[in-house]
C-alpha cells in the first residue's frame, strides 16, 4: 500500500511542498515518510477533550512524542484549547515539528474566529477549516492588523 501511495504521489504533477500526508495510523504515515522523505507527513491525534485540561494536555504531549519518535514532520490535533495548549505547541516546535489543527464536520463549534484566534495566539502552524473563504478572510485581516 505504501509503495503504491508513494509511486502515485511521485507520478503526479503535485510538488512535494504542496502535498502533505496525514493519517491516524502513525506507523503507516511513518512508513510513507521513510519511503518518501521529500513529503511532509503528520500523525492525526484522535484526542477528544475529557474536561480535565491536564489530562488532555498530557495525552497531546504523548502523541507529540510518538510523532517525533516516528520521524514525522508534525502532529494534527482536534482544535480545542484543552488539547492544543501553549505547552503542546512549544514542545512540538522544540522537537522541530509543526502543529496542525483540524475541526469537526460542518457546522463545527471549533471552526470559529474565537478558536482560530486562540490557536494563532499559541503559534499553531496549520489550520484545517470547513469555512475556507471565511478563515482566509480572517487570516488576511489578522495579517493586516500586524
Amino acid at each position: 500500500m505504501v509503495r503504491d501511495i508513494v509511486a502515485c504521489a511521485r507520478r503526479s504533477a503535485v510538488q512535494p511542498s504542496c502535498l502533505t500526508f496525514i493519517a491516524f495510523d502513525v506507523e503507516v504515515v511513518s512508513c510513507i515518510k521513510k519511503s518518501a522523505p521529500e513529503y511532509h507527513c503528520f500523525g492525526i491525534a484522535n484526542i477528544w477533550p475529557t474536561g480535565w485540561r491536564w489530562l488532555d494536555e498530557l495525552r497531546a504531549l504523548r502523541f507529540a512524542r510518538r510523532c517525533h519518535e516516528a520521524g514525522l514532520d508534525g502532529a494534527d490535533y482536534n482544535a480545542h484549547t484543552n488539547v492544543v495548549t501553549p505547552r503542546v505547541v512549544d514542545h512540538l516546535h522544540s522537537c522541530g515539528l509543526l502543529c496542525a489543527v483540524w475541526v469537526s464536520r460542518a457546522p463545527a463549534r471549533n471552526d470559529s474566529p474565537e478558536i482560530w484566534r486562540a490557536m494563532a495566539a499559541i503559534n499553531v502552524d496549520i489550520f484545517t477549516s470547513n469555512c475556507p473563504e471565511t478563515i482566509y478572510q480572517w487570516w488576511r485581516s489578522s495579517k493586516t492588523a500586524e
